[in-house]
């Protein structure tokens, strides 16, 4: 069942503690997350349960078999190589009692947040310290109520909870389909913290759906590979398909830019084609490349793959989102006008027959875009657009109203340009979004999520 509304990421006013290395001395009786038997084998798979539901990554296994490291669990299922841990995962339990405490590993560094009754208790992640010693972190409810509660970490181990002696934890139900984001730095949480507050942490709450999780690679894409790291189709095999997701998002094709629209669209076409034969009962929906910036500033090249890739999603019977091109408001015709002059490459002014309005996007016929930004005169019409166009424009040349990009401007944060929401929606790389543009690319993918998934 798909959702009637976005759950935003509010915090909720929970007590919540720094991490210390000492436990409450109130919180005595344990709730292990894994056997204590120190002879199970390093990356042993563990048995969901029986206090905990584990969900946002696959394979949580025995961390190891030195010291107490056989206490602890810890995820590993993105393609770096096989020491590479999860970008994020979650535990989650329905907690009747009042107060109880986290017991995470500090070692490796990673992150952590709390979530209760499906809002967070702050929308900051905790730093776990790489102290080499077993962390604490308490949760205060102030009254005894029946709860749930979730634990999401980046990397940090988990070793299990602390509560009152007479305190009930069971496993908390796993809501909505698993969900797999296939990506590449936007999708591991460049600019974020990945697993935590990026745009797939943001996509799953803004849906209440417990299962999803991403295989983010930096520097990978369709056919780019970086260094070890393997391009998408190439590491299906072990990041998606032993986990059998419901719903798999296709994302990416920023770092294709060495190869040709064509190119890419043969090679989406192989990995739609592994992704049906393996997993013939999965939904797949194919996202168009991401991008930092207005209409204006989008590539030929990238306007070019996007188009290639929205034609493998049509030929497939894909579902198709695209954040660069947002729907058009329902039952209006798109505007159509054309040039009244001439308009040379890079450009930022253009004279246009018809009227247009302030923010509309409108298309040239090879695919490259503007935004308005401001429009004045009688007719003919001076338009200045959101940043130079891509390409030379002929007199007369039609400009037909498309649907607008979330990504609106060319600034970024600490380069502001007083126009548009990149200006705090793009982190200082110009690249990747800021954690608040994550924030927005998930709650901006799930309402779109739902319009696809229903139509």
């Amino acid at each position: 069942m798909l959702p009637s509304q976005i759950n935003l990421r509010k915090a909720q006013a929970v007590t919540a503690s720094t991490l210390t290395t000492t436990n409450n001395a109130a919180l005595t009786r344990f709730w292990p997350a894994i056997e204590t038997d120190r002879s199970v084998a390093q990356g042993a798979s563990i048995i969901t349960g029986p206090y905990f539901t584990y969900t946002r990554a696959g394979a949580p296994s025995v961390k190891g078999t030195a010291d107490w490291d056989h206490l602890f669990v810890t995820w590993k299922n993105v393609s770096y190589g096989a020491t590479k841990t999860s970008n994020g995962y979650c535990v989650a339990f329905l907690f009747d009692g009042d107060m109880l405490s986290f017991d995470v590993q500090g070692i490796g560094g990673g992150s952590i947040m709390w979530r209760v009754d499906d809002q967070f208790v702050s929308l900051t992640p905790t730093a776990v310290p790489g102290n080499g010693a077993e962390n604490y972190a308490f949760l205060n409810f102030g009254s005894r109520a029946l709860r749930r509660v979730e634990l999401w970490g980046s990397s940090a181990p988990f070793s299990g909870v602390y509560t009152k002696p007479t305190d009930s934890i069971v496993p908390a139900p796993i809501r909505g389909p698993r969900t797999l984001f296939i990506g590449d730095s936007f999708t591991e949480g460049a600019g974020a913290n990945g697993g935590l507050n990026d745009y797939v942490a943001s996509f799953a709450t803004a849906l209440n759906w417990d299962d999803v999780w991403g295989s983010g690679v930096g520097g990978t894409g369709y056919l780019a590979v970086n260094g070890s790291s393997q391009k998408y189709r190439d590491r299906i095999a072990t990041d998606v398909i032993p986990f059998a997701p419901q719903l798999i998002f296709i994302t990416g094709g920023y770092n294709d830019s060495a190869s040709t629209a064509a190119a890419i669209a043969t090679e989406a076409q192989a990995l739609v084609t592994a992704l049906k034969t393996a997993l013939p009962a999965a939904k797949i929906v194919m996202v168009a490349p991401y991008w930092t910036g207005g209409p204006a500033t989008m590539s030929k090249l990238i306007l070019d793959q996007t188009a290639a890739l929205k034609g493998v999603a049509d030929a497939n019977g894909l579902y198709w989102i695209s954040l660069t091109e947002l729907p058009l408001r329902n039952g209006v015709a798109p505007m159509a006008t054309t040039l009244g002059a001439a308009a040379a490459a890079n450009a930022s002014s253009l004279t246009v027959s018809g009227r247009v309005g302030v923010n509309q996007t409108f298309k040239f016929p090879d695919g490259t875009k503007f935004q308005v930004k401001a429009v004045t005169g009688a007719g003919p019409f001076t338009v200045t657009t959101d940043g130079p166009i891509q390409t030379a424009q002929a007199n007369g040349a039609a400009i037909t109203e498309v649907g607008p990009s979330l990504w609106q401007g060319t600034g970024a944060v600490g380069s502001t340009s007083g126009w548009g929401n990149s200006d705090l929606i793009v982190s200082s790389d110009h690249v990747h979004p800021s954690a608040a543009g994550h924030t927005l690319m998930g709650q901006t993918l799930a309402t779109r999520a739902i319009d696809v998934l229903r139509s």
